[in-house]
């Protein structure tokens, strides 16, 4: 009795065009198989700066909302979008040797998962507020206290404490570690590219979520007047573990749940008006991909909005 070789290398080519029949199997094209080839340069930085994810988380947000960083949100969606780089990270276990017990073997067996640092390199802003978010960020990690307290959160930064006494605490993680993601997605998302209000595919995205993740190292950032470039900053950020989320095309985020309408969930979602364009586009933007045309103002917080934000005159 024969048996089938799993091992097998053929087929040993493909055709151009046209797929190929391989005892039954379809063998793609080279056409079908390397025309949709994934691109680096379409991916999307979420850091959720609008919404907190918790009582302790909610310290955090207020703190860079008093800096002057986050209290505006048409300049809060733009954060995530000045990413000018991202590395993901690569997936690492620690492995162990097992010898001796076996004559002549030594085995090696996984015993922990190891998560390396991720970068993402931003582009500054003229007002430099991309720069102070992580300053800030790492000011209210590690405060730095003089005789009178802690340093306090204000728009004009660390003024009044360049006395030499004055020393460093650092506060509890859980008042600044965050959920980050970076999503995966292709250039294609739009049903129609030339018409401003195309709805977008239901294409696969790709989602790390980065879990417990707080800053540790702003890189140098060189100076020269050598000719002028665009001004970027990398930021090497720590976390406890990541987790991969292939998904259609929903916004992703740890914040934001799907609302849903029991009684109407069919209804098409109409166009959303506050008088504000940066909230309108946001709420536009996601209902149109959600089964449901109700938003109310926890909505508007948990899509990125600072807490207080006004909804305005409401849907119609």
């Amino acid at each position: 009795m024969s048996r089938a070789n799993t091992y097998r290398v053929d087929p040993l080519y493909v055709k151009m065009t046209t797929p190929r029949d391989i005892g039954g199997s379809t063998l793609p094209s080279v056409q079908q198989m390397f025309g949709n080839l994934s691109l680096t340069s379409q991916f999307k930085v979420s850091m959720f700066l609008g919404g907190a994810t918790g009582e302790q988380d909610n310290k955090l947000i207020k703190y860079l909302s008093d800096c002057g960083i986050t209290n505006d949100s048409s300049k809060t969606l733009t954060y995530d979008f000045m990413c000018a780089e991202a590395v993901l990270p690569g997936a690492t276990f620690d492995v162990g040797e097992e010898s001796g017990s076996r004559q002549g073997i030594i085995e090696r067996f996984p015993n922990r998962r190891v998560y390396s640092d991720f970068n993402l390199t931003f582009y500054v802003d003229n007002e430099y507020n991309i720069i102070r978010l992580f300053e800030e960020w790492m000011n209210f990690i590690n405060p730095i206290n003089r005789r009178s307290g802690p340093q306090t959160a204000q728009d004009s930064g660390q003024v009044g404490f360049e006395d030499r006494f004055n020393h460093f605490r650092f506060r509890y993680p859980d008042q600044y570690k965050r959920i980050i993601s970076i999503t995966k997605f292709e250039r294609d998302f739009l049903v129609n590219p030339n018409n401003p209000n195309s709805p977008t595919k239901n294409q696969n995205l790709l989602t790390y979520q980065f879990i417990d993740a707080f800053p540790t190292n702003i890189t140098a950032l060189p100076l020269s007047y050598e000719g002028s470039t665009i001004t970027k900053t990398t930021i090497n950020f720590s976390y406890t573990r990541y987790t991969t989320i292939k998904h259609a095309g929903v916004e992703m985020s740890p914040n934001t749940p799907r609302p849903k309408d029991p009684a109407n969930p069919d209804k098409p979602t109409p166009p959303y008006k506050s008088g504000n364009p940066a909230i309108d586009n946001a709420i536009n933007s996601y209902s149109n991909k959600q089964p449901s045309p109700y938003f109310d103002q926890n909505s508007v917080n948990k899509l990125g909005f600072p807490a207080g934000t006004s909804l305005g005159i409401g849907n119609g």
